[in-house]
């Protein structure tokens, strides 16, 4: 997977790059109700709503952050699980 994020300024990118590419979707974590998948997710979603935030403060528009019901609702068309 190639990348071009600053791994001097986000350090843990690459470990968990690895650490996702290493293993199946489907596999659990130590966080005993998420898979891989599940964190995954998480964590874009996490992306996308700090970029949605940040662009709506920055456009002199500022919103809240949703809640996690809203945030963590699966995509249309897609499965939790």
């Amino acid at each position: 997977m190639g990348s071009s994020i600053d791994t001097e300024r986000f350090p843990e990118w690459e470990p968990f790059t690895y650490a996702v590419e290493e293993r199946r979707p489907e596999t659990g974590t130590w966080c005993e109700a998420w898979t891989v998948r599940d964190i995954v997710a998480h964590q874009a979603g996490n992306a996308e709503e700090l970029a949605r935030v940040l662009g709506a403060h920055l456009a002199g528009d500022p919103v809240g952050t949703r809640g996690f019901e809203e945030r963590e609702a699966p995509l249309p068309g897609h499965d939790r699980r």
